[in-house]
């Protein structure tokens, strides 16, 4: 059975019209935008990272990002309130690195001795 499905977008809420969802939609993405002001995108690719205060770079492996903040996995850890600059390299050539300070949030252990880092961004290098 295939269904007429229409968006709609404004700035309270995206609209899917349809028969049976239109109301659960709705409720869906306002719920969501009470929790979080930016999409997160789930994402694959390597960064780099080091300490606000360091020069020595670390390798780790990018999952998430927003446009306010960013997950990472990796074998160090740290704490709360560190500063770090990261650099994201995307798989694809046609997008182009970022460089972004960022501020530690969480540093949750994981297995096989690698953390997982969420951080606020508070700045992006040349933007």
């Amino acid at each position: 059975m295939q269904q007429k499905i229409m968006g709609k977008m404004n700035s309270e809420t995206l609209v899917i019209k349809n028969a049976k969802s239109e109301i659960a939609w709705e409720k869906i993405v306002l719920e969501y935008d009470e929790k979080r002001n930016y999409i997160r995108m789930d994402i694959d690719c390597d960064l780099t990272f080091r300490a606000a205060d360091s020069d020595h770079f670390y390798q780790g492996h990018c999952t998430s990002l927003s446009g306010s903040g960013v997950a990472f996995v990796a074998e160090e850890q740290f704490e709360v309130g560190k500063g770090l600059e990261i650099n994201i390299v995307p798989k694809s050539s046609v997008t182009p690195p970022m460089t972004a300070y960022v501020e530690v949030v969480r540093s949750k252990p994981l297995e096989k001795g690698q953390y997982e880092i969420a951080a606020v961004i508070k700045s992006i290098k040349g933007a």
